[in-house]
């Protein structure tokens, strides 16, 4: 055992109090742990890290308006399964309208340009506005250099993607073409390039910490979204989606560093064309706002849906178990932290293992309120945690946990999964480093 495992085992034990700053009472401190109290004082801090985009702020208010009633919906089985609606046909047209525009943009530009000889001030406009419209363009989703490399082979990773690949079949949907390893404590499922390849992204510091049922609730829920319909996810809406994104980046922000010059022509023409277009950016901002009131319904029933494929998967239990240790980022960044300040000595994983084990009873209190409060949600394109366990808990009978991990599996998979713990740790404590130091650290 080392030092630092058992200083997290020592402090298990402590038990110190300071004064709510709130409600002035005497409330339990843990060194280790936020202290919190029952008023409702730093029972959930709120982190926001950066500024929401446009997208996830109109969904989070959405959210706040409908997510009883999505509930009360999603506690009927036939609900929460996919099917045709009116609002997918909806989403469908608008992202039509949207690749539309811009390709009618496109071809605009190239007629100015084919009759340069009769309007050459039409063409001479044409031609940067071709090189904005290229600019802007959406992207399809590609793995980056850097996701690449965290791409682990199937052949030395066998365990793994049997593992992955039994819970796909059992969803009837294909196999990952890919499992990425990295150092986050998430994990994702996506869709990549034009033939929509599927990859699977698990992040080692959650992955380390589940129990045999969580990992397969969570594998699950990742696979789930591959076949729960969730229109965000479909290349031709996802593209119509950030094209709106980066129309109205581009128009709002236009003019907002703009300082009006007295005396100066290009300064005030400069602003007079920043006001116009920052007029102008209403438009795709309604239609943002469109978008997202058509397709807000769908989406949340998606991960109610893939809530309920991971059930399925890896029991009720380990569904809800997976939720909850979700909400233990906090204690993966406060250890990752310690350890670094500590010179980085031995297993990180091990020591992440051990001081989720050494949670106090408290701590698991907080989460349960935290899990109660209305709103309280890890990502604001997901439905509360709350409203989510007791979905999971209304279908119980439902989710019999069809896949599980046999002793000799685990322990195949946990020797594949230690092989890049090295290489993860690595990266992780140079990650901490900067954030600590902010100093850069580059590695080898």
């Amino acid at each position: 055992m080392s030092a630092n495992i058992a200083l997290v085992q020592e402090n298990k034990s402590a038990v110190q109090t300071e004064q709510c700053p709130e409600c002035h009472s005497h409330v339990a401190a843990h060194p280790n742990f936020m202290s919190w109290c029952e008023c409702g004082w730093n029972l959930k801090p709120h982190r926001q890290e950066h500024a929401p985009s446009m997208f996830a702020s109109f969904y989070e208010r959405l959210g706040q308006r409908v997510g009883k009633q999505l509930l009360s919906d999603m506690e009927v089985l036939e609900h929460l399964m996919p099917k045709p609606s009116k609002t997918k046909l909806f989403t469908i047209v608008m992202a039509t309208v949207v690749h539309a525009i811009s390709l009618a943009m496109v071809l605009l530009c190239l007629f100015a340009l084919s009759i340069y000889r009769e309007y050459p001030v039409l063409a001479i406009l044409a031609v940067p506005m071709l090189i904005l419209l290229w600019t802007q363009r959406p992207r399809i989703p590609k793995l980056s250099k850097d996701e690449k490399r965290d791409i682990v082979p199937r052949e030395q990773f066998p365990s793994l993607y049997a593992f992955s690949d039994q819970i796909a079949d059992y969803l009837h949907m294909p196999h990952f073409e890919g499992i990425l390893i990295d150092e986050e404590f998430n994990a994702s499922y996506r869709q990549v390039g034009l033939k929509q390849k599927r990859y699977l992204t698990l992040g080692l510091p959650l992955f380390s910490i589940l129990s045999p049922a969580e990992k397969a609730a969570l594998i699950g829920h990742e696979a789930g979204h591959g076949i729960n319909g969730d229109s965000t996810r479909n290349l031709y809406t996802f593209t119509a989606i950030i094209t709106l994104e980066n129309w109205f980046r581009l128009l709002a922000s236009r003019g907002e560093d703009e300082v009006l010059v007295e005396g100066n022509l290009f300064g005030l023409v400069s602003n007079v064309v920043g006001m116009l277009m920052r007029m102008v950016s209403f438009i795709p901002q309604l239609l943002i706002k469109l978008f997202i009131h058509s397709i807000y319904y769908e989406s949340q029933k998606a991960e109610y849906m893939a809530d309920y494929l991971g059930a399925k998967v890896g029991g009720t239990e380990g569904a809800i178990g997976l939720s909850r240790k979700m909400f233990c980022e906090t204690t993966f960044v406060l250890s990752g932290q310690r350890f670094v300040l500590r010179g980085a000595k031995g297993n990180y994983f091990d020591e992440l293992k051990a001081a989720v084990g050494s949670i106090p009873p408290r701590e698991i209190e907080r989460i349960r309120r935290v899990e109660m409060m209305e709103g309280s949600t890890l990502d604001r394109t997901h439905p509360p945690t709350a409203y989510r366990i007791q979905t999971l808990q209304h279908h119980a009978q439902l989710a019999p946990g069809a896949i599980q991990l046999t002793g000799e599996q685990l322990k195949q998979l946990e020797r594949e999964l230690s092989a890049v713990e090295a290489k993860l740790q690595e990266r992780l404590v140079n990650l901490l480093k900067e954030k600590l130091y902010k100093k850069p650290i580059h590695q080898g």
